[in-house]
């Protein structure tokens, strides 16, 4: 995976070029939001992408992020009425 890693006085910025588990920018807009930041309209990758990378990369940094990114993805079916077939029983 090719990697940019910045630091600026916000944090940490981390710029994956072809995050595990995709082809890259062309196979994550797909699903992409636009947003936008100040001025700029910006796309942002679909959780489900952003997980399913941080699967793939097998690394013990981006597990740790996966119970609460799974969470908030919960939290988004929830939300839109979709319980991504989960027996609330």
């Amino acid at each position: 995976m090719k990697m940019l890693n910045l630091r600026t006085t916000f944090g940490n910025l981390h710029l994956a070029f072809e995050p595990a588990g995709t082809r890259g920018y062309d196979s994550l807009t797909t699903a992409a939001t636009v947003h936008r930041v100040g001025a700029l309209r910006v796309r942002v990758a679909a959780l489900r992408d952003v997980i399913h990378s941080k699967e793939k990369a097998g690394r013990t940094k981006e597990a740790r992020a996966l119970p609460g990114l799974r969470a908030l993805e919960l939290d988004q079916q929830r939300a839109a009425g979709d319980d991504g077939g989960i027996d609330q029983n």
